[in-house]
């Protein structure tokens, strides 16, 4: 007896995947299910968290600050390069200036982008904050750091073993 699938074009029982570079996913809310122990699908809630910030619920947002450069204490960064090639006899050729041109333009963009970006800190460990630790380690603050971070952690882990039981069920 032949399969139906052999008998079937090709095209009609394969996978098509219609974002190749997975630059997007479309989630939505779906009802859920029970499957073994645990049910599967997606709260309206659960397509807010992940299609945002999927950390949100541990209350990151609470411990986490944005801070550029300047909010750091930190210079800004040059858009010029630290050398100059341009009167060395092997950077006449067009290639070599067309590399040196290069060059000039990806400082010019790291530049802009380090200047204009931020970095996310955990508003208990600024610099700052760390070499006050760091010179007294019997700071009460550093027992109040040690906590949060003991909390985070056992946070992500409860996370971390709700996601493990939900991928388990949802495979099987």
């Amino acid at each position: 007896e032949i399969p139906v699938f052999s008998t079937l074009p090709r095209k009609l029982i394969t996978t098509r995947v219609s974002d190749y570079a997975c630059d997007s996913r479309t989630l939505k809310p779906t009802k859920k299910i029970k499957v073994g122990n645990a049910e599967v699908g997606l709260t309206p809630e659960d397509v807010k968290v992940f299609g945002g910030n999927p950390l949100f619920a541990l209350g990151l947002d609470k411990l986490l600050s944005a801070q550029t450069r300047q909010e750091q204490g930190m210079p800004p960064v040059s858009d010029k390069l630290s050398f100059n090639l341009n009167k060395h006899e092997a950077a006449r050729s067009h290639i070599a200036i067309s590399m040196l041109h290069r060059l000039e333009d990806d400082a010019k963009c790291y530049a802009e982008q380090a200047n204009k970006g931020i970095t996310m800190k955990m508003k208990m460990l600024y610099d700052d904050e760390i070499k006050k630790y760091v010179n007294d380690p019997t700071c009460k603050e550093l027992e109040q750091v040690i906590s949060v971070i003991q909390s985070l952690i056992k946070s992500l882990q409860s996370v971390q073993a709700q996601d493990k039981v939900k991928v388990e069920t949802s495979h099987k």
